[in-house]
């Protein structure tokens, strides 16, 4: 499984913004399999990445290609999938850069802005001597590889995504693991820096930026639930809108940090965490990883501020989840959403279904949230994962103080918006907790029935004469009635609660003690969701 997992981003020429005649190519290589002479197991969920990836870039790309072997699962989430694919050999690879980068070229000397993805998600395996490379369907490639293919790819915006174990021996050829262990992201030292950036030439390229993640723990990275990688996952979720701190239809390089590190920050286990080194551009430390005006018209949009800290969570057709954000309260943000297809939008345990119509604006505000959810769970979900990711509220606020003490030059943030959210109205919890303050009494109302249930009973044994033992059979069975009744309403009390409760807030319930016997029962109850 995944060990380590990073994010390069390399840029041959840097633009602060791209106009309309911007040119857009990319390719996204998925191997699931490792090298032959390898152990490792196989992975499950890399033609995942390379299938969300390119699903994501092709809504702006003038032309995208996917190199992956789709399994069966994926072929049945994806239809059609399979016939675009090419395989994920060295040949077939090569060959799609060469053409890709003779459109980039012709695209160029018609004028045009280009800009160039690569993607990767696969095994990262020990080569020769220290250096790790990257498993292909029948062979490896290395940092040289790299360099040559990608890398120079003379387009002027390259952005290179990798997601392996053992990526960082790959690219920065240390022969040693991350020894991160927390996901507050640090920055590379200057010598990383400059062994990634490195041209083949000898000349530095000072508009290279670095992203990097990597794990403390070797099964963080896939997770069943998401039916793709983590990162990928939070990546895709940050670009897709949630990460624009400040509303420019732009997403920074700082921003996108930023919001990846407040994705884990809630992440406690330490073989879940995700840690993060990144090395902006040196021209540019707040370069552009998504402009809104390169994309297409032919999408939708969902825009909204929340009264409270929900994670919302959008999933499609199938409950295949798409992207997941938790913003500040009171923040506004904004979603690209896949034209194809129902989509539904959860917050905690309510949900609300989008339907969608070419180049629609969908409002928050106009969505009917309904609960409990009744999206099929996909199961197999790491606890320590479910609860942690995006448990850190995003925005203005959170951005601001992770920026503050890296020497980092933040994204402007309009006047107004510094002043505060904007008020909103928060729902009420207070019929939720009356509801589970008397379910609590219910429940235990319940216990003392049941005591005194259990006590009428060893009276009714103990006795031989009719009358007594009629009349502890006559409590016994008061008893016993009022005891399933007091239980049943307090189950009926707490969903009740469970349906009330706004979501995403903590609640805590004790239940009183049974009053006899010097004997104490006390339970206390936590819930968050």
């Amino acid at each position: 499984m995944k060990s380590a997992l990073f994010v390069v981003i390399a840029f041959i020429s840097l633009v602060p913004r791209v106009n309309a005649s911007t040119a857009i190519f990319s390719l996204h290589v998925g191997v699931n399999t490792p090298p032959v002479d390898s152990a490792l197991e196989k992975l499950e969920f890399a033609d995942d990445d390379a299938v969300r990836f390119e699903r994501f870039l092709s809504a702006f790309s003038t032309k995208s290609v996917l190199a992956t072997m789709p399994d069966k699962r994926t072929q049945q989430l994806f239809p059609g999938v399979a016939a675009q694919a090419i395989v994920p050999s060295r040949d077939n690879i090569e060959t799609a850069l060469k053409e890709i980068s003779s459109e980039i070229t012709s695209a160029k000397q018609a004028g045009n802005r280009t800009i160039f993805y690569f993607t990767y998600s696969g095994h990262g395996v020990p080569g020769q001597g220290k250096k790790a490379v990257l498993a292909l369907l029948g062979s490896t490639v290395d940092e040289e590889w790299l360099k040559e293919h990608v890398f120079s790819m003379p387009a002027d915006l390259v952005h290179v995504f990798i997601d392996a174990c053992r990526a960082e021996e790959v690219v920065l050829e240390r022969g040693e693991e991350s020894n991160i262990k927390s996901a507050r992201p640090v920055e590379m030292s200057a010598e990383d820096t400059a062994i990634l950036t490195e041209k083949p030439s000898p000349r530095k390229n000072p508009v290279v930026g670095l992203f990097m993640s990597g794990a403390a723990g070797a099964n963080a990275h896939e997770w069943s639930a998401l039916e793709m990688g983590v990162f990928t996952f939070e990546v895709l979720s940050g670009l897709s809108g949630p990460a624009d701190v400040n509303q420019d239809n732009v997403i920074t390089y700082t921003e996108l940090a930023a919001f990846l590190a407040s994705a884990n920050q809630g992440v406690k286990e330490a073989k879940a965490m995700v840690a993060l080194r990144y090395s902006p551009p040196f021209m540019n430390r707040n370069a552009p990883l998504l402009d809104r005006s390169w994309l297409h018209d032919d999408f939708a949009l969902l825009r909204g501020r929340s009264a409270r800290a929900c994670r919302f969570v959008l999933e499609g057709e199938g409950g295949i989840a798409l992207y997941q954000w938790r913003p500040e309260p009171g923040w506004p943000f904004w979603v690209m959403l896949p034209k194809d297809g129902a989509l539904w939008l959860r917050c905690g345990h309510k949900e609300a279904k989008i339907e969608l119509g070419r180049g629609e604006v969908v409002k928050l505000e106009n969505l009917a949230f309904a609960g409990p959810s009744t999206i099929t769970s996909r199961g197999g979900a790491a606890t320590a994962l479910r609860k942690g990711l995006f448990l850190t509220p995003f925005g203005p606020e959170y951005y601001l103080g992770w920026i503050e003490g890296r020497g980092e030059l933040p994204v402007v943030l309009p006047a107004s918006r510094l002043k505060g959210p904007v008020p909103v109205t928060q729902e009420p919890i207070w019929p939720s907790v009356l509801c589970l303050a008397t379910a609590g009494a219910s429940f235990a109302a319940s216990l003392v029935f049941g005591g005194m249930a259990i006590k009428a009973g060893m009276d009714y044994d103990a006795t031989n004469l009719e009358r007594p033992a009629q009349e502890a059979r006559n409590r016994m069975n008061l008893y016993t009635g009022l005891a399933a009744g007091t239980a049943v309403t307090g189950a009926i009390l707490f969903g009740v609660a469970w349906i009330l409760l706004p979501s995403d807030q903590p609640v805590a319930l004790s239940l009183g003690a049974y009053p006899g016997d010097n004997t104490t029962l006390s339970v206390n109850m936590y819930f968050a969701w």
